[in-house]
């Protein structure tokens, strides 16, 4: 890598290309220097890995704005490319609808307006293009989501406040309708403030306070004297694509549809999670990038990246700041463990399955006597549900007698852990012959359809009941089942698509393919040539021979892709109708066995109603309370004190049976959200067949909530 590459990578390091210096206006003096000399040779390649660096190192924009700024005192030109660079693929952003990319866009030209590279008047008219769009979303539904949240991505620095309120007020007014369109429920608590409130708040402290934040470095002051004689650029026009018009039937279930593939590309923050207590001034910066890591493992309804990415980063940070991170990381953890009957099912299987593979690297060490109360909880208590699956997992990662040791200062945490497992060979073979009825049902269940697995267990009930005694692993046994039935007919389902787009592009290729051998075929045979001196229509007899096989080939190729086209769309039709059956049995059990668990409607229309239900009366004490905000199950936000203070404690204090009823609507909602696009494709089925029917409001709400579906048509259900 040339020497300018690396500078521009690591500026604002403290690395051996600065001289180990941490001086960030020599770092910039450094860089410019050197990038200087090299515009020469290298202008294209620079302009395009400044581009690169400003979107791929977003916190190292304000550095790279300066060097611009500082490039563009001599070599207006070059400066000029980077501009023009810059507005195509912001262009190119909008047009595709990424908004990460157009968010970094924006905060990369504002860096380039704060060195005098780029006109404010050109920025304001970026964010009138973005706030035109916006605003046509909601006035005319139409428009440019990806607009919405782009045009206040900038800092405060030259743009004038006047301008800026305006924007935000119009913002408020705007947005408030949207924000209904996307939320389960916009109700505040007397006193809360919404997303936008909030956000217009801070813009206003900020302009009191001059602009400064300490959070945002602004490198370019320090050389403000020089980049002041610099020639500001305009910047080209930008266009938001134009949306299709507004669908002329707008029924509950097309929006909810069309809502839910806009939530799939433009995803929505609907929920706020501090797990740090607040009110403090100082800024700490590893409770920052544990907060920040903790938002994105938790998020829904995917993170960005897999799970074991967040896992990666974590580990190497507290391997790396064995003195402070990992003390942060576990406060975290307590936490979120103290009010984990508030996080969705989803956040919490997440988070068991991180926090066992984050302790098998650490030795299993943990201070478990901190948590040993659990087993005074009822069965389904989410905390004792929690410590309960952690540990199993911990045995999966290693031995049961390392687990049980690592428990040894809360013996009582043995009750917890999985039975000892020992050799069993009962699913061998002897003489090509199954042993037992149990390798019969390990035959029988796999690779069989949901049809056949239904029929399957049906038929071998009375060994299930032999191998599961009991009620509970009996459950636990047909969950798994039914588990990798679900998984299994997604990743089949997912396969076939694929694999019909992949064959219909084939076939466009043999299409192409005949038609041009079949071409070059006709246009042999009608040549006129000569044969014995005698004029004759056709090629010579050899190659009219081989155009002919050719063709011929190429028609028996395009009818076998379509063949095998036909045959993946048979199998994706039969896998639908086996797909909509699923769901639909799924649906209707879960329906019919909460009905008979969860208490009366009249008494329970809410999850905080069935968490208000006493039963047996248990106290849970705690050394140190912990503040988390989280949503409550309308979106609204709510601040939980410490256990057994705030409302949300009251989880700890009802029946098993009530615990298992929220568990199980817990994982009915999480169930809902991860296959919403399938769910969405069977919704009039759905809704007439089970929705639509005498079920209990709370499984309604459940299924509702998970879809991401108006709150407000329950009513109407």
């Amino acid at each position: 890598m040339s020497s300018w590459r690396t500078l521009l990578l690591r500026i604002g390091n403290k690395c051996p290309e600065y001289g180990g210096s941490a001086d960030v206006k020599e770092h910039i003096e450094t860089c410019c220097g050197v990038v200087r000399r090299e515009l020469e040779h290298s202008a294209g390649d620079i302009s395009s890995f400044l581009i690169q660096c400003a979107e791929g190192l977003p916190h190292k924009i304000p550095l790279l704005g300066t060097v611009i700024g500082l490039l563009n005192l001599e070599n207006e030109n070059f400066v000029r490319g980077v501009i023009e660079t810059t507005q195509t693929r912001f262009q190119e952003a909008l047009d595709s609808g990424n908004c990460d990319r157009i968010r970094v866009l924006v905060r990369f030209l504002t860096a380039l307006m704060c060195s005098k590279v780029l006109q404010a008047a050109s920025l304001v008219v970026v964010f009138e293009t973005l706030l035109s769009s916006a605003a046509i979303t909601v006035d005319e539904e139409k428009g440019n989501p990806s607009c919405n949240l782009c045009a206040a991505s900038s800092r405060g620095d030259g743009v004038s406040y006047g301008w800026r309120r305006g924007i935000f007020e119009h913002k408020k007014s705007l947005c408030r309708h949207w924000l209904v369109l996307f939320e389960d429920d916009n109700d505040l608590s007397a006193g809360e403030k919404d997303f936008l409130e909030d956000l217009w708040d801070r813009i206003k402290f900020l302009s009191s306070n001059g602009w400064k934040a300490d959070s945002f470095p602004r490198p370019h002051l320090a050389f403000e004297a020089q980049l002041v004689g610099g020639k500001a650029h305009e910047f080209g026009p930008i266009n938001a694509p134009e949306q299709p018009e507004p669908l002329s039937q707008f029924s509950g279930i097309t929006y909810g549809r069309e809502k839910h593939n806009a939530e799939l590309r433009y995803p929505q923050r609907i929920r706020r999670l501090y797990i740090f207590p607040t009110g403090k001034s100082e800024v700490v910066h590893n409770r920052w990038l544990v907060y920040l890591w903790v938002l994105m493992l938790l998020l829904l309804p995917q993170p960005p990246f897999r799970p074991l990415y967040y896992t990666l980063v974590i580990m190497d940070l507290c391997k790396a700041l064995p003195g402070a991170f990992p003390a942060v990381v576990a406060g975290a953890v307590r936490a979120l463990f103290e009010k984990i009957a508030d996080l969705d099912m989803e956040c919490r299987n997440r988070l068991i399955l991180w926090f066992s593979h984050h302790l098998s690297n650490f030795q299993f060490i943990w201070r478990w006597e901190e948590w040993a109360y659990v087993l005074d909880l009822p069965k389904w208590a989410p905390q004792r549900v929690f410590v309960q699956e952690v540990v199993e997992r911990e045995v999966c990662l290693s031995y049961w007698e390392k687990i049980k040791q690592s428990i040894e200062n809360a013996p009582a945490l043995e009750e917890l852990l999985p039975p000892k497992g020992s050799p069993n060979f009962k699913y061998s073979v002897e003489d090509g012959r199954e042993k037992t009825e149990y390798h019969a049902i390990s035959t029988e269940l796999s690779n069989k359809s949901f049809t056949h697995l239904i029929t399957v267990l049906e038929r071998y009930g009375q060994v299930i009941t032999r191998l599961c005694p009991d009620l509970d692993n009996q459950i636990l046994l047909i969950a798994e089942i039914l588990g990798n039935a679900i998984s299994k007919t997604y990743n089949r389902m997912s396969d076939l698509r694929k694999e019909v787009v992949s064959l219909k592009k084939n076939v466009l290729v043999a299409e192409e393919a005949a038609a041009r051998a079949k071409a070059e075929l006709d246009a042999s045979e009608s040549k006129l040539t000569l044969m014995n001196g005698e004029p004759v229509m056709g090629d010579s007899p050899v190659k009219m021979k081989r155009l002919k096989s050719h063709a011929d080939k190429a028609k028996e190729e395009e009818e076998s892709v379509r063949d095998s086209l036909d045959a993946k769309e048979a199998l994706l039709a039969r896998a639908t109708v086996e797909k909509e059956e699923l769901f639909l049995a799924l649906y209707k059990n879960f329906s019919n066995v909460l009905k008979e668990r969860l208490p009366d409607a009249s008494k329970a229309q809410t999850l905080r109603d069935l968490k208000s239900t006493r039963g047996d009366e248990m106290a849970v004490d705690t050394d140190q309370p912990s503040t988390m905000e989280v949503d409550d199950e309308n979106g609204g936000t709510k601040k939980s004190k410490s256990n057994g203070e705030s409302e949300s404690s009251n989880v700890c204090n009802i029946g098993e049976k009530e615990q298992w009823c929220l568990s199980t609507l817990g994982h009915i909602k999480s169930f809902s959200r991860q296959y919403a696009s399938e769910v969405w494709s069977h919704i009039e089925k759905l809704d007439a067949e089970v929705l639509a029917q005498d079920i209990h409001p709370l499984f309604r709400r459940a299924v509702y909530s998970g879809l991401r579906r108006p709150i407000n048509e329950l009513a109407s259900g």
